[in-house]
């Protein structure tokens, strides 16, 4: 892949390519960094890449504007204007920011995850003056299945540092089952007038062979998703994780998986009624659902609905754990 090629953008699928292409369309004079966002729709869902795009967007728009001035003032929401207020009024108010991660213990595998957290200044020289960035204080709490608080960390992260808090996945071992299932609450407290930075957490996941990473999210209210993938059980293993943040028990229900179009394969599949305890968690294996027998080595879809407060997270795994992805759903 050339450098070209490069994604700036997962979600919205974009390459540095589109994005050049972009600015060339427009002559290199976008009105406002809102307006080049609108455009592309670079930016706009998990917000992960916006400090790249803040850079790129100073490097080849030619507009003569200020960047913290971007036409929002009419905009801006109640809950911008209250914080605003509060930092006039009390500067030294944190504010909370919250994410979460699914944590797995496999019996005698080699599988470690940490939580890295950067706290760097602003790239751009245009833009170090005008966004400050502050030290962040840093809580970590690790939940078992059950919704049991079994270890925490806290630490300040410095101005243009980096923490790494390795998770000792054994204190959510369930002596039953060969994967245990726990789940990682990452809070940051932020003074209200400086930036988050770069500080947004990603959790490692290091197995023998082969590591990954996934951002951090919040979680919000939800009442249905789903999963669309190959099945294929003498290759890999297919991990759905669920967390429940919330105080209130959650009841998911697991529908039969469909293949294309929409098609069930087995009409007699029951449904997998399942009950996440508050601040508990949930592992479903794909691979050892009956109900998945006439799908191998098809493209199955499978929904789960269930109201409330949760979050779902894929792992795909090769069958001697050595190989992993993880994301969230």
């Amino acid at each position: 892949m050339s450098e070209k090629d490069k994604i700036i953008c997962t979600c919205a699928n974009l390459s540095e390519k589109n994005i050049n292409d972009y600015f060339v369309s427009k002559n290199n004079t976008v009105s406002s960094f809102h307006e080049f966002l609108n455009d592309t729709r670079a930016g706009t869902f998990c917000t992960a890449c916006r400090l790249d795009l803040e850079t790129i967007f100073i490097k080849k728009n030619q507009t003569d504007f200020k960047f913290q001035n971007i036409e929002i003032k009419n905009t801006i929401n109640l809950k911008k204007k209250i914080y605003n207020l509060i930092d006039k009024i009390l500067p030294k108010i944190t504010l909370k920011n919250q994410n979460y991660f699914p944590i797995l213990h496999i019996k005698e595998v080699e599988f470690n995850q940490s939580i890295w957290i950067t706290n760097m200044r602003i790239i751009s020289e245009k833009l170090r003056s005008k966004i400050k960035i502050d030290d962040v204080g840093v809580e970590i709490n690790l939940y078992n299945s059950k919704g049991a608080k079994v270890w925490s960390n806290s630490k300040v992260v410095k101005v243009d540092s980096r923490e790494i808090f390795a998770i000792p996945s054994e204190k959510i071992l369930e002596k039953d089952f060969e994967i245990s299932i726990g789940w990682i609450e990452v809070i940051r407290n932020f003074k209200i007038n400086c930036s988050k930075g770069t500080t947004r957490p990603q959790i490692m996941v290091y197995t023998k062979n082969s590591n990954c990473a996934v951002h951090g999210q919040d979680i919000g209210f939800t009442k249905e998703n789903s999963h669309s993938s190959l099945f294929r059980p003498d290759v890999d293993i297919q991990i759905l994780t669920f967390i429940n943040p919330s105080n209130k028990t959650i009841e998911l229900r697991i529908e039969p998986p469909t293949g294309e179009n929409g098609a069930l394969n087995n009409i007699e599949s029951n449904l997998i009624k399942v009950k996440i305890p508050p601040k508990g968690s949930f592992i479903y294996n794909i691979n050892n659902d009956d109900r998945f027998k006439s799908f191998v080595n098809k493209y199955f879809t499978l929904v789960w609905k269930g109201s409330g407060k949760y979050k779902s997270h894929i792992y795909c795994m090769s069958k001697n754990f050595r190989y992993i992805s993880l994301d969230h759903l």
